[in-house]
């Protein structure tokens, strides 16, 4: 006879293994995942609803794809971005117009991911947060002062890189 563990220590692993952090409260515990989204899982957690909650959270933030560099960084606080306070770097708006022309990428795609990411990582190569969409990954450097400059954008998974690589780099992909 086999014994099934606790799907609420299930969910816990999971979550956990997905970068959130837990508070626990008198109906259950809440978790906060390092993009900033929560979730409150019950107490009396049935395993029907365990596996939905897992199921959500590995769609979120399941594989990382190996395009957008960075990592998910524990007890790391994700800044808050004020989009009054954002402009982009000459080269971000270049890439918006090579990923606008080679596969229709829009302004409001962009927003988007900043306003209501898929996930949110820390990227050492270019000492910047990358918010990441469903295609597009936007690179954003966060002074201190609040101000937040688009450093530049990235496709958001590797087989939209090779669907539409940058210009120097096609020659290759022939």
């Amino acid at each position: 006879m086999s014994v099934r563990k606790d799907p609420a220590k299930a969910v816990d692993k999971a979550f956990r293994e997905h970068g959130a952090t837990r508070d626990t409260h008198r109906h259950g515990v809440n978790y906060t995942f390092p993009d900033g989204a929560t979730k409150l899982v019950p107490a009396n957690l049935r395993w029907g609803h365990a596996h939905e909650l897992m199921a959500e959270a590995t769609r979120r933030y399941g594989q990382t794809p190996r395009d957008v560099a960075g990592t998910q960084v524990r007890g790391r606080d994700v800044p808050q971005l004020d989009l009054r306070r954002l402009d982009a770097t000459p080269h971000a708006q270049e890439r918006m117009r090579l990923m606008r022309g080679q596969a229709g990428i829009r302004v409001e795609e962009v927003m988007t991911a900043l306003v209501c990411p898929m996930r949110v990582m820390w990227s050492d190569a270019n000492g910047s947060w990358v918010w990441v969409g469903e295609r597009v990954g936007v690179a954003v450097r966060v002074r201190d002062d609040g101000h937040a400059e688009i450093r530049t954008l990235l496709w958001s998974t590797a087989e939209l890189w090779e669907l539409h690589p940058r210009p120097e780099h096609q020659e290759a992909h022939r």
